[in-house]
């Protein structure tokens, strides 16, 4: 079975930025897919964004079925599978589109840095 998944990166805003009609918290996790290369780029270089460099998903608390039954199909790491199409995964898994929105939710949550409460 062939799963598509979105290879575009992921970033860690580090500082709040207006993103078109919003504001996207420090600590969130954002594809900026409206910013240019050259944006992006200027971003990362004073620190306000950082490239997310996911964890393989058999290193998730939890995952080591899952991970291997994914890495069949080529998806080895966290970016990977929030990319992935919630349909044509559970297909795979043999599970309701809505356990991997679920599980998506539960990897994000893992990635995204916790809210200051300062």
């Amino acid at each position: 079975m062939q799963i598509d998944f979105d290879v575009r990166p992921l970033y860690r805003v580090t500082f709040p930025i207006a993103y078109g009609d919003e504001v996207i918290k420090a600590g969130s996790l954002h594809r900026l897919e409206k910013c240019t290369p050259e944006t992006l780029e200027r971003l990362i270089q004073r620190g306000t964004i950082a490239e997310v460099q996911p964890p393989p998903l058999f290193a998730l608390p939890g995952w080591t079925r899952r991970a291997d039954k994914f890495e069949d199909v080529g998806i080895t790491d966290a970016m990977q599978f929030l990319g992935v199409d919630a349909v044509q995964a559970a297909e795979l898994m043999r599970v309701k589109p809505a356990t991997v929105e679920r599980w998506k939710r539960e990897v994000l949550g893992w990635l995204q840095a916790p809210e200051s409460r300062g």
